[in-house]
């Protein structure tokens, strides 16, 4: 009755061969758990998703609505995407986070010869903000290393200009 409530199949089985400490009994009590879910499956959600449900939690269910089975990914994307290289100016990353309402941006990298370009990866709008408010920027000729340096605001960390 447990597995078809609460559908915790394989930690069902093993309490359940512990508790009774008989090692024989470990498949007839997987199948019995295997088939208590399936057929609790069938009828109703488990008491966890019943209880997020309740209490009002956003989840999303294992199986997507009927209505979106046809979408593709064009169908929910934007047209007009805005990315950012690797190494962005500050006004570009200004002009990309007032022009838009995109919650991330991709990065694109140039490829050595300068026509190949890759997704080097995503940054979100938060963390944008976050460099742009600590003037986290690095000097013109300063090339990104392996191991970032970051500059502070007291003087301490790559010789800035002192607090304002």
């Amino acid at each position: 009755m447990v597995a078809g409530v609460t559908r915790t199949t394989i930690a069902l089985t093993v309490i359940m061969c512990e508790f009774s400490n008989d090692a024989g009994a470990l498949l007839p009590l997987m199948a019995t758990v295997l088939v208590a879910k399936v057929v609790a499956d069938l009828f109703n959600p488990s008491v966890h998703d019943m209880a997020m449900g309740l209490a009002g939690f956003p989840f999303l269910d294992c199986h997507p609505p009927r209505r979106t089975s046809a979408l593709c990914a064009e169908d929910v994307m934007t047209a007009d995407v805005r990315a950012l290289s690797l190494v962005a100016r500050a006004g570009d990353v200004r002009s990309a986070l007032s022009c838009t309402e995109h919650g991330s941006f991709p990065v694109i990298d140039v490829g050595r010869n300068g026509r190949c370009r890759y997704l080097a990866g995503a940054v979100h709008r938060y963390q944008l903000h976050a460099l742009l408010s600590k003037k986290a920027f690095l000097r013109p000729g300063e090339v990104p290393g392996a191991r970032p340096t970051f500059r502070t605001r007291t003087g301490h960390g790559g010789g800035s200009k002192g607090g304002t």
